[in-house]
């Protein structure tokens, strides 16, 4: 399966190193105009846009983008939290994530053709709600405005090696998480929640940041699934 990655500025060996890691065949240009003479002459399963662009502006480039390959083939990539004027895919790559292959080998927890398929199930919720619309939608904007935080809170405790601050945003996240349907982020939560209650003098930060890197790989993925089901309830 192969992969077009427009980097413009961005010249972060270790993200490049993800994308290959995540697919067979991963072409790199650095202008916009040079990936669609790239997808005009081939076939590519995904477009991942960096958010600096060499020579047109991201909202541009992604609309004729988009007329090659169609919105939901593009993710834009970045550091910085989605522009609320940007309607497309966006995947915030957290500081976190530039260094994982010093902890990884093999797998790639930027697993983006996983990452492709819908994760959330809310099944469990709307059950909860028993039928109230308002509440399922209340649960949904609640994660929306809540996940800066967690994002901003996991990085400064990461930084900062406070294990009890990891263990008390995991616990916070724990609850919307399983109400969405994400299961499978269950023994990365619980490893940092338990650990943040023993709260040990030395925890062992190389499984820390894996149990992150999978957390945070999959959460801007989430955010945009919620996004698109809170329309649904609007």
């Amino acid at each position: 399966m192969s992969a077009l990655y427009i980097k413009g500025h961005n010249n972060d060996d270790d993200l490049s190193a993800m994308l290959r890691d995540a697919y067979k065949n991963v072409d790199e240009v650095t202008n916009v105009i040079d990936g669609i003479g790239h997808l005009k002459a081939g076939s590519y399963k995904c477009v991942f846009l960096s958010d600096c662009p060499a020579d047109i502006h991201i909202n541009k480039a992604y609309q004729m983008l988009s007329k090659l390959v169609g919105k939901d083939a593009i993710q834009v990539i970045s550091k910085k939290t989605k522009p609320i004027n940007f309607k497309g895919n966006w995947i915030e790559v957290p500081n976190i994530m530039m260094n994982v292959s010093e902890y990884f080998s093999g797998n790639s927890p930027f697993d983006f053709e996983k990452n492709i398929e819908k994760k959330i199930d809310l099944e469990q919720l709307i059950e909860l709600s028993n039928g109230d619309e308002s509440f399922v939608k209340d649960i949904l904007s609640m994660f929306v405005v809540d996940y800066p935080s967690y994002i901003k809170g996991f990085s400064i405790a990461l930084e900062s090696e406070d294990i009890e601050a990891l263990g008390s945003i995991a616990h916070k996240i724990k609850a919307p998480l399983k109400l969405f349907g994400i299961n499978e982020l269950d023994k990365h939560i619980d490893y940092l929640d338990e650990l943040g209650l023993e709260n040990p003098d030395s925890p062992d930060w190389g499984e820390v940041k894996i149990a992150l890197c999978v957390i945070m790989s999959c959460l801007p993925v989430v955010l945009s699934e919620v996004e698109e089901e809170l329309q649904v309830f609007s």
